[in-house]
């Protein structure tokens, strides 16, 4: 039980990101991709882009991703967001 009031007073929030579909050539509006924490890191050159902005998935700084799907070689790979560049959230990744 003091397990999960721990928990509950460390994560605020866990959701999935934007649904929007990301578009085949670069636009102003970065998002997550799965590839884009792969290393641990937010990787900026392995973003993807979508063609709106969609405010309410803009990260904010110390927001935490991680991997839950795809492939078992990724799943669990997490990265802190610690930048200044506008970055959206997007699906395939949970932030908390």
């Amino acid at each position: 039980m003091q397990v999960k009031l721990s928990l509950a007073r460390s994560v605020s929030l866990l959701r999935n990101g934007t649904s929007l579909q990301q578009e085949g050539n670069v636009t102003p509006f970065p998002v997550t991709r799965i590839e884009t924490i792969s290393d641990g890191t937010i990787d900026f050159k392995k973003v993807g882009f979508i063609g709106k902005s969609a405010n309410d998935f803009l990260l904010k700084k110390l927001d935490i991703l991680f991997s839950n799907i795809n492939s078992l070689v990724h799943i669990g790979k997490a990265a802190i967001y610690d930048s200044d560049q506008v970055l959206y959230h997007g699906m395939n990744l949970l932030l908390t």
